[in-house]
């Protein structure tokens, strides 16, 4: 198993238990999901900036 570093210490996961190794499983597993998430929130952003940008220009239209 690879080194993993926490807090700047590396540290050796050939000797970590079954507990260990599943509590790495969970932290990977989270900051995955967290990546997703934040992927999926600066889409709902920017999705959103684009249709206020349409809707202005849409009732800049009809005043015109």
């Amino acid at each position: 198993m690879p080194k993993v570093t926490l807090d700047n210490v590396e540290y050796d996961s050939d000797n970590w238990s079954d507990s260990q190794l599943k509590l790495l499983a969970e932290l990977q597993f989270s900051s995955t999901i967290k990546r997703q998430l934040d992927f999926q929130m600066v889409c709902n952003s920017l999705m959103a900036h684009t249709l206020m940008e349409r809707f202005k220009e849409s009732l800049e239209e009809d005043d015109a």
